[in-house]
C-alpha cells in the first residue's frame, strides 16, 4: 500500500463520469414514469396499463443494471479519492478515523460500566 504512480491515474475533471451520472438519473426518471403504466401494483396507476411498457419494465427489473453500474461507479470514486489523498495509506487512514473514533469511545464507555449495572439502552 505504498504510493500510487500519478502518471497512470487520470487527473482533472472526469466528464465521462459526469455524463454517466446524468444518464443514470435520466434512466431513473424514465423508470419511475414507466412504472405508472405497468399492470402490477405500484403507488399510482394509470387507468389503462400498456403491455409494451410492461415488457420494458420487466427488462429493467431483471437486476442487471445495478450490479453493473454501482460497483464501477464506486470503484472509480474510490480511485479518484485515493489519488487526491496521495496514497492508499493516507486514503484508508482518512476513511478509518471517522469510523473508529466513535467505536473506540463506545468500547471505553462499556468497559468502565460496572458488571451488575445494565446498559441504559437495555429494556
Amino acid at each position: 500500500m505504498g504510493d500510487m504512480p500519478s502518471s497512470a491515474l487520470p487527473t482533472g475533471r472526469h466528464y465521462g463520469m459526469d455524463w454517466l451520472r446524468v444518464g443514470a438519473f435520466a434512466l431513473l426518471i424514465l423508470y419511475h414514469v414507466g412504472m405508472y403504466f405497468v399492470p402490477w401494483d405500484w403507488h399510482v396507476k394509470a387507468a389503462h396499463a400498456d403491455p409494451n411498457v410492461a415488457i420494458l419494465m420487466l427488462a429493467t427489473n431483471s437486476g442487471w443494471p445495478l450490479p453493473l453500474a454501482l460497483p464501477n461507479l464506486a470503484a472509480f470514486a474510490i480511485l479518484v479519492a485515493a489519488t487526491a489523498a496521495g496514497s492508499w495509506t493516507f486514503y484508508l487512514i482518512g476513511r478509518a478515523i471517522p469510523w473508529l473514533r466513535p467505536l473506540i469511545g463506545l468500547a471505553a464507555k462499556e468497559k468502565g460500566r460496572p458488571e451488575g449495572r445494565p446498559s441504559p439502552t437495555a429494556q
